[in-house]
């Protein structure tokens, strides 16, 4: 939804009180967002000074406490020598190469290549997003839909990322070779959509494999997720300042990341609990 809100009103700030601004707000929402979330957010549910003592004993029945000192209780060395928490983090990688790439230059693709306007281009930018909260829920319900019914988690997990990394590489190959601009509209809402079922995949693993720890995991492998938001977005500004509109093999790059994270998450990841 943020990404909704940001496509939505960054064009229209941008004509009416210039670019700079659209960086001093977000900005700005952010440092009072962070305000608000040290001042009002426990570390743990019983430290929280909002939950009430029915969701805290909830809680409390099905999740053990992690460590409360930084570092207590984790495995480094388990951790940093474990094959499976490798391939869940380069798979991570994988996913935030197209999830980046898209994001930021979705609305680029709308005018430059689609040839719609600057308004135009950001409605349209929204409706992938839009897509992806949409499925990103849809995946979470379907996938505890099929263990309830008996499949296993392992084989939950990986289908649902295999839609996830080769639903959208599908998609951006289609791309490739078709030139109608509401069709590719389409396409892109489709992979962003069938994207966001890493959520039930990749994003859910973490829990699998440590539970106590996956907050821990998932910090990790999030960080190697955000250095696309870095490398990959830059090297396509650079494919396309080089090579003039070069939007086909901006796309065969995220293909190719999705089909090892596809290959990698496969093979090498599991959902029996390691740490």
């Amino acid at each position: 939804l943020g990404s909704i809100f940001g496509l939505a009103a960054s064009p229209n700030l941008t004509m009416s009180i210039g670019w700079h601004y659209v960086f001093y707000i977000f900005g700005s929402l952010g440092l009072i967002w962070s305000v608000l979330w040290i001042a009002l957010v426990g570390a743990t549910p019983k430290t929280s000074r909002f939950i009430s003592k029915q969701e805290l004993r909830y809680i409390s029945a099905g999740v053990e406490e992690a460590g409360t000192a930084l570092g207590e209780g984790i495995p480094w060395k388990q951790l940093f020598t474990s094959r499976p928490f490798w391939a869940l983090m380069i798979s991570h990688f994988c996913l935030t190469w197209g999830y980046f790439v898209l994001l930021t230059w979705t609305p680029t693709y709308f005018n430059s290549k689609l040839g719609f306007d600057m308004t135009s281009s950001a409605f349209l930018a929204i409706i992938p997003w839009a897509s992806m909260f949409i499925n990103a829920n849809l995946s979470g319900f379907l996938a505890d839909f099929a263990v309830s019914r008996g499949v296993s988690t392992n084989t939950v997990r990986k289908g649902m990322q295999t839609i996830g990394f080769l639903g959208p590489a599908v998609c951006l190959g289609l791309q490739t070779v078709i030139s109608n601009p509401a069709l590719c509209v389409v396409l892109l809402a489709m992979a962003t959509g069938l994207g966001s079922f890493c959520q039930a995949g990749v994003y859910s693993n973490h829990q699998d494999i440590g539970p106590s720890i996956s907050g821990v995991l998932l910090g990790i492998t999030n960080t190697a997720a955000a250095i696309p938001g870095i490398v990959g977005v830059f090297l396509t500004g650079l494919i396309l300042d080089t090579y003039a509109n070069a939007w086909n093999l901006v796309f065969y790059i995220t293909i190719a990341f999705y089909i090892l994270g596809t290959f990698i998450f496969n093979n090498f990841a599991t959902t029996e609990r390691l740490f």
